[in-house]
């Protein structure tokens, strides 16, 4: 795995859900939506000066949808998150 920022997300993790993402517009605004949901409150002041969700929380979350805190999903289960995300209408 490689190595962590502060908040336990690996820098290159995002890349593959960020480039299936590309190609699905109507996946956007979802997107959007879910990583504002998630961001912490003034993200933008610490490092990595992204909306990443506390790393706690988000081994929590590992945990219980992969059985595993390191573990990381692929891009298209993200897809899969997104698309379950948007079927909710109000999110």
């Amino acid at each position: 795995m490689s190595e962590s920022n502060d908040r336990g997300v690996p820098p290159t993790w995002m890349f593959g859900p960020a480039f299936a993402l590309m190609r699905r517009p109507d996946l956007w605004r979802t997107g959007l939506r879910v990583a504002h949901q998630h961001a912490p409150p003034r993200w933008w002041v610490s490092r990595p000066h992204l909306p990443v969700p506390d790393s706690s929380w988000m081994s929590f979350r590992y945990e219980t949808a992969f059985s595993d805190a390191d573990a990381r999903p692929e891009a298209n289960d993200v897809i899969d998150y997104l698309e379950w995300a948007k079927s909710w209408q109000y999110l």
